[in-house]
C-alpha cells in the first residue's frame, strides 16, 4: 500500500511499510472485524508501536514499551500509521468514549431533517 497524499495532512503510509526500529502513531485501522482483532490485542487508533522486526510473513510490534506482538503482514497493510506527534512523551491521550443518554442524541427537528430521531419519541 503507497502513501497517499491527504489535502493538509502529513502522508500516511501501513504498517506493513514501517522500517524496523520506526516508531509510528496508528491513525487508522480498516475493516471493522480487523479493528476489533487489533483492539483485541491493545493496538488502536491513537497507539504508539515500535516496529522491532520484519519477516517473510509480518512483523513483530512493541506497544508502549512492554508487549511484543506478531502481526500479519497482509493484515499490517490495513492499519495507517504516521510519525508520532510530539505532543507528549506517551503520545496524545486516546478520547474516552462517549455514553449518550436518552436526553443526549440529537433532536433532527431542530437541524432541518424531515425525520424526527426515533429515540426522541
Amino acid at each position: 500500500m503507497a502513501a497517499h497524499p491527504r489535502p493538509h495532512a502529513e502522508p500516511l503510509h501501513s504498517l506493513a511499510e514501517a522500517a524496523p526500529g520506526e516508531l509510528v502513531e496508528v491513525v487508522h485501522i480498516l475493516f471493522g472485524s480487523l479493528r476489533q482483532r487489533f483492539e483485541d490485542v491493545g493496538i488502536r487508533v491513537g497507539s504508539r508501536v515500535r516496529v522491532r522486526e520484519r519477516g517473510a510473513h509480518g512483523l513483530t510490534v512493541e506497544l508502549a514499551g512492554c508487549a511484543t506482538i506478531s502481526v500479519d503482514a497482509v493484515h499490517a497493510a490495513f492499519v495507517e500509521v504516521r510519525p508520532p506527534l510530539a505532543d507528549s512523551p506517551h503520545g496524545p491521550a486516546v478520547p474516552a468514549p462517549r455514553h449518550l443518554t436518552a436526553g443526549t442524541f440529537p433532536d433532527r427537528s431542530r437541524t432541518g431533517d424531515p425525520a424526527p430521531n426515533p429515540r426522541m419519541a
